[in-house]
């Protein structure tokens, strides 16, 4: 492969790798809240990635983001919690199926994220990169 080439990659790879960095540095510096607390607290009321680590932080368990409904509304971190809560149209996430209540106790951090397509980049980057223990395996 050409050198050129070469080193426009590693560029364009450094430039990504940088902006997601930013991205878990606010991950990791927001304000924590039980699953639970987000569904009664206004907190979380904003598209986004959020992360899911055990109750004493030592475990990272699941990495998610917001989608957009049906209508083609886009949904908030609030109402995602609110679905692994079983809150909503009578569904529960495929989270609370697998760990049931354990999940309301999990430690919770957001970041805001309007784009969808850099949503889910993150989304697939964190989990790749953390690899939590409920979204592998």
């Amino acid at each position: 492969m050409d050198e050129e080439i070469i080193q426009e990659i590693r560029t364009l790879a450094q430039n990504a790798w940088n902006h997601y960095l930013e991205s878990i540095e606010g991950l990791l510096c927001s304000d924590i809240y039980k699953l639970e607390q987000v569904c009664t607290k206004k907190v979380f009321d904003f598209p986004g990635v959020y992360l899911a680590t055990s109750q004493d932080d030592c475990e990272i368990m699941y990495v998610g983001r917001t989608k957009r409904n049906t209508k083609g509304d886009l949904t908030t971190i609030k109402a995602r919690m609110q679905a692994h809560k079983g809150r909503g149209k009578g569904r529960t996430s495929d989270l609370r199926n697998k760990v049931g209540d354990e999940c309301l106790r999990y430690n919770t951090r957001a970041v805001k994220v309007e784009d969808d397509r850099e949503r889910l980049l993150l989304e697939h980057f964190l989990i790749g990169a953390l690899m939590p223990k409920h979204n592998i395996g």
